[in-house]
């Protein structure tokens, strides 16, 4: 008989699977490296860039602490320059404008006063010390029913502030409102104000006469 014929060589397809899985291992691989490699690349600009905010805020923050500390000794012209550069960098904080504004009042430029003071209280309306030392500068200007209103506006954000209440009580004293002016400088207490309560009311002069015609 004739020898049987030779198997024909078998089908199955398990190589071809098992180097489509290798493929797509080494593929996936890829993907991973390259997508973790991505991944750590942002957060690492991330981190550098909250750093380097951090960084920002706290040298920004020395330059209001270093106007603090250099008012509290008397050097005006570092605090003004350390507020300045505050403010420039924080738009938003009327906090310099406060400081900038008391030292402008402090060396009789009333009208460079006003400007930082009424711009403090245009930006952030709730901060009392920016009431009162508006108030101041308008006291000092001869403007004492204007200083009044703020000094009121004072009181209500802080009714703790001696300050705000004493000069209260000058600013009325001035506009011969003596009861009033008493009764709020007996709530102040003893202070700085009170040579104020002291001094001749400025009455404005009387209109003159009309003369006949």
């Amino acid at each position: 008989a004739a020898a049987p014929m030779a198997s024909s060589a078998p089908t199955s397809t398990s190589g071809g699977a098992d180097a489509w899985q290798a493929a797509g291992t080494a593929t996936a691989r890829k993907w991973y490296a390259t997508t973790g490699f991505a991944i750590g690349a942002v957060l690492l600009i991330l981190v550098a860039g909250a750093g380097a905010w951090m960084l920002w805020q706290w040298n920004a923050g020395r330059d209001y602490d270093a106007g603090v500390s250099a008012y509290e000794r008397g050097a005006r012209e570092v605090a003004r320059t350390s507020f300045a550069r505050f403010a420039q960098d924080h738009a938003d904080d009327a906090r310099p404008l406060v400081y900038l504004g008391r030292i402008a009042r402090e060396e009789r430029d009333l009208a460079r006063a006003r400007r930082f003071l009424e711009a403090a209280v245009r930006l952030d309306p709730s901060n009392a010390a920016a009431q009162r030392e508006l108030a101041a500068a308008l006291l000092a200007d001869g403007q004492p029913e204007l200083a009044r209103r703020f000094y009121v506006r004072a009181i209500e954000l802080n009714p703790a502030d001696r300050l705000s209440q004493g000069f209260l009580a000058c600013a009325l004293h001035r506009l011969g409102r003596f009861d009033e002016a008493k009764r709020w400088a007996d709530r102040a207490g003893p202070g700085e104000w009170i040579p104020c309560l002291s001094a001749p009311v400025l009455l404005p002069p009387p209109a003159p006469a009309i003369p006949p015609p």
